[in-house]
């Protein structure tokens, strides 16, 4: 029997936790990392997932690790592949779980940030030093309270794989202008390795061939 062809698509944000994942089980499939500014619109990652996907050959599976993400995995089609999705709102969920979705406990009020993000285009950091330039600090300091408004945290998700301090302190600036409090939180990426290791239980949604993404929204972590 031949063996299943599989392909990762991924958002940045979880570059450092699939790398070492990859590296401890010795997984060799291939990963492709989204371009950055999909974050920013659910609609534009909607059509580049649509298109890439359509475009795809020799391969039987393809692993979202992003869940709904704004919507912006709604009623994608999976062609000829059959693709995989965590159950949950977003790629966070992932990092925060432990062995299931059932278990993460998800704050309302964070605004949550890992070393990868940081480096990303899109970044909160990047954000603001683009607003700087272009409006001036006084206007771009004004611009952040508005957008941040219903924030209490920017909360580093430490998977034991990243730099805490550094990271902190590339926000430090912001966090003060919009006044939240910058905070940890573990980490255990559990739902993600599981994926990774291709152990799909009742935390994922197989879209068959030929059908599209569809998630009932009330249930997702």
């Amino acid at each position: 029997m031949q063996t299943p062809n599989y392909l990762l698509l991924a958002c940045p944000t979880l570059r450092r936790e699939i790398e070492v994942t990859m590296a401890e089980k010795d997984l060799r499939y291939p990963v492709f990392y989204l371009p950055n500014e999909l974050h920013q619109k659910p609609e534009d990652l909607n059509k580049w997932l649509c298109d890439f996907i359509a475009r795809l050959v020799n391969v039987d599976y393809v692993l979202l690790p992003m869940g709904l993400c704004g919507n912006g995995t709604l009623g994608v089609p999976s062609g000829n592949c059959t693709l995989v999705l965590p159950k949950s709102q977003d790629c966070i969920s992932l990092l925060l779980s432990d062995q299931s979705l059932a278990d993460v406990d998800r704050p309302k009020y964070d605004f949550f940030f890992t070393d990868s993000w940081l480096d990303g285009v899109g970044s909160t950091s990047y954000e603001y030093d683009f607003t700087v330039q272009k409006y001036g600090k006084e206007t771009a300091a004004s611009l952040m309270k508005m957008m941040y408004k219903h924030y209490k945290y920017f909360t580093y998700i430490d998977s034991g794989y990243g730099d805490y301090a550094a990271s902190a302190a590339k926000i430090a600036e912001l966090a003060e202008i919009v006044d939240v409090e910058i905070r940890r939180l573990p980490g255990n990426f559990g739902v993600l390795r599981k994926m990774l290791a291709l152990e799909f239980d009742d935390d994922f949604l197989i879209v068959p061939p030929g059908e599209k993404v569809f998630f009932e929204i009330s249930s997702l972590v």
